[in-house]
């Protein structure tokens, strides 16, 4: 069993606090490869909430680019809206660009 990873990183887009982390595979159904969670309290509306998620989801792709493989999103979904929090999820898989 994979060990869950409670520590977040978290990033200042557009005066917006972004938290993430990568989820365990397995803990959210429907999500497969490498699953991350983003979570905003600021983003009061859609438009501000993917305009401060976007940029680091960004952010991971521009990092996974390795010997010729880089992570391509397979499945985005806001998950949780409530007034004071906000989370997506995001599924990712590894593709080889030759």
């Amino acid at each position: 069993m994979e060990k869950l990873n409670t520590k977040s990183n978290v990033k200042r887009v557009n005066g917006i606090d972004v938290f993430y982390s990568r989820i365990p595979i397995g803990l959210v159904e429907g999500f497969d490869g490498i699953v991350f969670y983003f979570q905003t309290t600021e983003a009061f509306n859609t438009k501000a909430h993917e305009g401060a998620v976007k940029p680091v989801i960004d952010s991971l792709i521009d990092q996974s680019h390795d010997h010729g493989a880089y992570w391509e999103v397979t499945k985005c979904e806001a998950v949780v809206w409530h007034e004071r929090s906000q989370v997506s999820v995001v599924s990712f898989r590894i593709r080889d660009s030759y």
